[in-house]
């Protein structure tokens, strides 16, 4: 059964000139040549839920409108274009469907236009996230584990496989994990892949997976790392052989120095520093004042000189 999504839709949307790229809201449109309205919207559900292909959205507008027009795009890839079909007996909304296929925990952007009878646009953007979904894992502590294949990213050396797990207790927390680490590790230009020295995949059956990327409570964390030998005492994460195991505690309150710019910047650093052990890689140390700490640098406590740095090969 399909789910139906209702946003209602006032204001300013931005779509940048052309048929390919969608902006952000609030972005200022180059050339404009039509005066934009700035109205209240509401969205229901609220922006940045979950969806997934053939989920339909519903959006209706504060005022009477024609000419509408609707564009899907993963955030910061081309857009296209939807069909829209119109409200029985209205002339204020209509709804799409979500196209196929929509990628798990992935952000996804959805722009609606319509042109008022004075000629007037109102527009806007709304954020979707891709629909995550977990199962039991078979094997090892009580986890779930995040399901389904990515396609194979990066351009040549040896491919590594991994799974993105939360323990059991707290599978709440899959979606958030699911969002934040893809976004560190398939980052095209400044993750692992970047260089064309790793390809990696993420797949679901823990028992095959070459690193399993675990979001878990402090115990769990301190049980696994002691298999490698390691006193992580409630407080740090590690690679255990195994599992990149990250610890809940420093997940959502953050870093122990406070150098991080924001909560992102630090979960970026955690995820792609935890896996790049899963590569096989050790630590490293701050090479000169005032450079980026290299990613292999451990930095939860501090950066000995450096700047915090979330990125195998920052920009």
């Amino acid at each position: 059964m399909r789910r139906v999504l209702t946003v209602l839709v006032a204001g300013a949307l931005v779509l940048a000139a052309g048929p390919v790229a969608v902006a952000q809201e609030g972005a200022a449109r180059a050339g404009a040549q039509r005066p934009q309205t700035q109205q209240p919207v509401r969205f229901a559900p609220a922006a940045q839920t979950t969806v997934s292909g053939g989920d339909v959205v519903s959006f209706a507008f504060a005022e009477p409108v024609s000419a509408v027009v609707a564009w899907w795009a993963r955030a910061g890839e081309p857009a296209r274009q939807l069909p829209v079909t119109a409200a029985t007996g209205a002339a204020t909304g209509g709804s799409v469907t979500v196209p196929a296929p929509v990628k798990p925990g992935r952000p996804h952007v959805l722009s609606v236009r319509g042109t008022t009878p004075d000629g007037r646009d109102l527009r806007r953007v709304v954020t979707y996230y891709g629909t995550v979904s977990g199962r039991p894992a078979r094997v090892g502590p009580a986890t779930t584990v995040m399901t389904g294949r990515s396609p194979v990213m990066g351009r040549g050396g040896r491919l590594f496989t991994f799974t993105i797990e939360t323990q059991a207790s707290v599978d709440w927390q899959l979606q958030g994990l699911a969002e934040d680490a893809l976004r560190a590790l398939f980052d095209e230009q400044r993750g692992w892949t970047a260089r064309g020295s790793y390809r990696i995949q993420r797949i679901d059956d823990p028992r095959s997976a070459d690193i399993r990327v675990l979001l878990a409570r402090p115990p769990l964390v301190d049980a696994l790392c002691r298999q490698a030998g390691l006193d992580t005492g409630g407080i740090v994460s590690c690679w255990n052989g195994t599992f990149a195991a990250l610890n809940l505690t420093r997940w959502v309150t953050g870093a122990l120095s406070p150098r991080f710019a924001s909560l992102e910047q630090y979960r970026t650093y955690l995820t792609n520093h935890e896996f790049g052990h899963g590569l096989r890689l050790g630590h490293r140390t701050c090479p000169r004042r005032g450079a980026l700490s290299p990613i292999m640098q451990q930095q939860t406590g501090g950066q000995d000189g450096c700047r915090p740095n979330g990125w195998p090969y920052p920009r």
